[in-house]
This record gives C-alpha cells, sequence and structure tokens, in this order.
C-alpha cells in the first residue's frame, strides 16, 4: 500500500515531502493519543517507550516503502521517455514523401520535446563499451543503442549551445553535421556514419 502511495505521488507530478509530512503528523498524532490512554490506563513507562520505538519504527517503514514505490515509478517513466525518444530519432533520421511536421509534433509531445525550427545531428564514437551516456540535457534527442550513438541537437546555433555541447562531450568524439530545418534532419547526418572518425568533432571534441 505505501509504495502505492510512492507511486501515486509520481503519477501526480509530485516529490516525496508531502507524503512524509502526511506520515509524521500521523504518527505524531497517534502517538499523542496513546500517551493519553497510557497515563489513564497507567501503563508503565517502560511499556510506553517500547510503544513509542515502535511507532517510530513503523514510520521508518512506510517512508522506505513509499521512496521504493516512488523509485520503480520514476525509473519506469524514464524507460518510456528513453524508448519513445528512440522512436522520435529513428523518425527524425528517415526519409519523408510529404510533410511530415504535424506528425512530429505529435511523436516530439509524447516525450516533452519541443519541436523546434532547425537541429543538428552529431555521431558519436564510444570511448569504451560500458560508456555511460553523456550528460546533455533534455533538450537534446539521444539514441545511445545503436553502434554509432546519435544526437539530434535543436537550434544548434543558439548562444551557448556548442559550450553545453562541449562540456557534456568531454571524452567523446565524433561529428555533428549542418544546422537544418527540422523537417529535413536526416540531411545533417555528418558524411556517413562510417565516415564519423574523420568528420568534424561535434561543439569542438576530438
Amino acid at each position: 500500500m505505501f509504495r502505492d502511495f510512492g507511486r501515486g505521488e509520481v503519477a501526480h507530478g509530485r516529490s516525496l515531502d508531502s507524503l512524509q509530512g502526511i506520515y509524521r503528523l500521523g504518527v505524531r498524532l497517534s502517538w499523542r493519543r496513546m500517551a493519553e490512554i497510557g497515563q489513564e490506563a497507567e501503563i508503565p513507562s517502560s511499556a510506553m517507550y517500547e510503544l513509542a520505538e515502535s511507532a517510530f519504527e513503523y514510520l521508518d517503514v512506510m517512508v522506505a516503502q513509499s521512496v521504493r514505490g516512488y523509485a520503480e515509478a520514476i525509473a519506469r517513466q524514464a524507460g518510456e521517455r528513453l524508448r519513445l525518444q528512440r522512436l522520435l530519432v529513428d523518425l527524425l533520421l528517415s526519409e519523408h514523401r510529404s510533410d511530415p511536421s504535424a506528425f512530429l509534433a505529435d511523436r516530439a509531445a509524447d516525450v516533452g520535446w519541443q519541436l523546434p525550427e532547425k537541429v543538428a545531428v552529431a555521431v558519436l564514437l564510444r570511448p569504451a563499451a560500458e560508456a555511460v551516456a553523456p550528460a546533455v540535457g533534455d533538450e537534446v534527442l539521444f539514441d545511445m543503442e545503436g553502434e554509432r550513438p546519435c544526437l539530434v541537437v535543436p537550434d544548434p546555433d543558439a548562444p551557448g549551445r556548442a559550450e553545453l555541447l562541449h562540456r557534456a562531450l568531454t571524452g567523446w568524439s565524433g561529428a555533428i553535421g549542418p544546422s537544418v530545418p527540422v523537417t529535413e534532419a536526416a540531411t545533417s547526418l555528418p558524411v556517413t556514419q562510417a565516415d564519423a572518425r574523420d568528420a568534424r568533432p561535434p561543439a569542438g571534441q576530438g
């Protein structure tokens, strides 16, 4: 039940702060009433101390289970967003026979990505097989599943964008294509993926 409470906070877009506050308030009020009953019934102090210890141990259990449920829900959300993000990257890099703007906007909305006017596509080379995905931020789409990880950078000419990528991609190398309309993202693929080693590095990386 308490795990479900934690999952519910994620579903409603809230942190665990309010839920934990409710737990603490409930335990304090319960203990206050138990203390009154203990005095009326003349329960020995030693027994009341044990009861108080049990109440706060139960509080710890409630919080721990809710944190676990919260973490599980966050992980599922993150996994689903990554799956939808990879689908969006595939769609952006596909050839289109007609204007895909409306369809792209719908798929972008699924991952909370604001469809930009222009993008640039970067192809990366893994520094190691177990390399962790670079922290490029939510604005940059990435697909780390393929042999050549791929980034879709929105508004690549925006002020500060190059510096952001430069910091995020420390230790990585690869190539970035030109800035193109988002509906033509496939044309920004740098040279070919096989030639990424010889193309210019993204955001100054080597």
